[in-house]
C-alpha cells in the first residue's frame, strides 16, 4: 500500500495495453479485488476505469495508436478498505511485444549470502535470461541497521557493506527485464547470513609442524605418512571450530574441513615431499576464515 504493478503496463499492439498488479494480501483473509485506471500521459485526467475485479491482469483496448497513456492500479479488501493508487506508469506509442519476465522465475541462488569481511557479505543469483536483457534487485528484508538493498543492477553478484557482526541479515532476489515494460519475476526464497568473526589466533599456529613418519604392521609392511597438528583456535562460546589443512606444494592432499587439530595423510613412499598450511573457521553459515598459517614442509 500503495499498490504496484507486477508487470507492465506495456503496449503489446498499437491499440491495446496489457498489465498485471502485484498480488495483494489482507489480514482479513477475504477476497481482494483490483481496479485499473487509464489516464492521459501526465496523469491529470482519468480516461477509463476497468472496475473492480478479482483478476490481477487487465488488457486495455481501444487505444489511439498516436497517443501515449498512463496507468494506475489499486486494490480493496472484502471490507471495502482501498489501497492508495500506484505510481503512474506511462506507455509510449511504441509497440513492445516483450510481455514475459526473465527466467528462472522465481530467481534462484548460485551462492547464498556469505561473509567476506567483518562488515560485508556477498551473494550471487543465477544468471537471468530474457530477450530484452536482465536487471537484478537484492532486497534486504530485515531492516536492521547497515542492511541495504542493491537497487536495480546489471550484475548477478551483490556485496552489502557496512554490516555488523553477530546480526542476522536476510535477502531475497527479484529480476526484471530491460524492456519498457520492466516485466518482473516473483521473489526468490529468502536467505539469511550472520557475520561471525574468524577464530583466534589468526592465523593459526603450528603445534607440531608437518613432518613424515612411518608405521610397520604385523606383516612387516611399512606405511609412510605426512602428519601435522595445529594449536587449537578459539571461537565464540559454545561454537565448534573447524580446520582445513591445505597442500600448497608437492604431491600431498588437503584435508577438507575437520574438527580434529591433527591431520595424517598416507603417502606412497618416503620420497613424497609436500608443503601444508592450515586455516580455521567456526562451523556456522557466515563464519569468516582465518588467514593461512605459515607453510610447513613434510619430508
Amino acid at each position: 500500500n500503495p499498490m504496484r504493478f507486477a508487470s507492465g503496463p506495456i503496449r503489446n499492439t498499437s491499440t491495446t495495453a496489457i498489465m498485471t498488479a502485484v498480488s495483494a494480501t489482507d489480514n482479513s483473509l477475504g477476497t481482494v479485488q483490483y481496479d485499473f485506471q487509464r489516464l492521459n500521459a501526465t496523469g491529470s485526467t482519468v480516461l477509463k476505469s476497468r472496475g473492480w475485479s478479482t483478476s490481477r491482469t487487465w488488457t486495455d483496448t481501444g487505444l489511439d495508436a498516436t497517443k501515449s497513456y498512463g496507468y494506475k492500479v489499486r486494490a480493496k479488501d472484502s471490507s471495502g478498505n482501498v489501497t492508495g493508487l500506484s505510481a503512474l506508469s506511462v506507455i509510449s506509442t511504441v509497440v513492445n511485444n516483450d510481455i514475459k519476465p526473465p527466467t528462472p522465475n522465481p530467481p534462484t541462488w548460485v551462492k547464498r549470502p556469505y561473509a567476506v569481511s567483518n562488515s560485508s557479505v556477498s551473494m550471487v543469483a543465477t544468471t537471468g535470461q530474457d530477450v530484452s536483457g536482465v536487471e537484478y534487485y537484492f532486497d534486504e528484508i530485515t531492516g536492521k541497521a547497515g542492511g541495504t538493498d542493491s537497487g536495480w543492477i546489471s550484475s548477478a553478484t551483490y556485496t552489502d557493506s557496512g554490516l555488523s557482526r553477530n546480526v542476522t541479515y536476510s535477502y531475497r532476489i527479484i529480476m526484471r527485464d530491460k524492456s519498457t515494460a520492466h516485466n518482473l519475476t516473483g521473489y526468490s526464497t529468502t536467505a539469511s547470513v550472520k557475520i561471525i568473526a574468524a577464530p583466534t589466533p589468526n592465523p593459526p599456529i603450528w603445534a607440531s609442524v608437518p613432518r613424515q613418519y612411518s608405521t610397520v604392521n604385523s606383516s612387516g609392511l611399512r606405511t609412510y605418512y605426512h602428519t601435522m597438528t595445529v594449536s587449537p583456535c578459539t571461537g565464540p562460546t559454545g561454537s565448534v571450530v573447524e580446520y582445513m589443512f591445505e597442500c600448497g606444494y608437492g604431491t600431498g592432499k588437503s584435508s577438507g574441513w575437520q574438527t580434529s587439530t591433527t591431520y595424517n595423510y598416507a603417502i606412497a613412499n618416503r620420497s613424497v615431499i609436500a608443503g601444508y598450511t592450515v586455516k580455521a573457521r567456526v562451523r556456522a553459515a557466515g563464519a569468516l576464515e582465518t588467514a593461512k598459517s605459515v607453510l610447513g614442509i613434510a619430508q
